[in-house]
């Protein structure tokens, strides 16, 4: 069975999406450490969160035009994956620099390709 990827709003409005070979979903943590004079270390975890990142090509013009009003209105997505009968559900929001798609696949205008990189989010 091949596993699925769909981004979007809710589930009804999902957009499936293809992610390259480059595919990467990681844990990052924020925190922070000291040691006082006596030599004791103490450490503050602050937050972790999962960080996805992955190229995708042959995206069609409505599917790159959603998720590029997606990322410019900053909006609270949930990323789906599935594999069988289980799907894995994230929460996250598009952090890249600049908007998800902006170059076509050469020769063809109706095609685009970009990076994007997804951010878990807690609330």
């Amino acid at each position: 069975m091949a596993t699925t990827y769909e981004l979007g709003i809710t589930s009804v409005d999902a957009v499936q999406l293809y992610p390259a070979w480059d595919y990467s979903n990681g844990d990052t943590m924020t925190k922070s450490q000291h040691r006082t004079r006596s030599g004791n270390l103490y450490q503050y975890k602050w937050n972790d969160y999962k960080k996805i990142s992955f190229k995708a090509s042959w995206v069609n013009s409505s599917t790159s035009s959603i998720v590029n009003s997606w990322w410019s209105s900053q909006a609270k997505l949930i990323w789906f994956v599935a594999d069988g009968a289980t799907v894995d559900v994230t929460s996250v929001m598009i952090l890249n620099q600049d908007a998800p798609f902006q170059q076509n696949v050469k020769p063809y205008t109706e095609y685009w390709q970009g990076v994007i990189e997804l951010e878990e989010y807690l609330g």
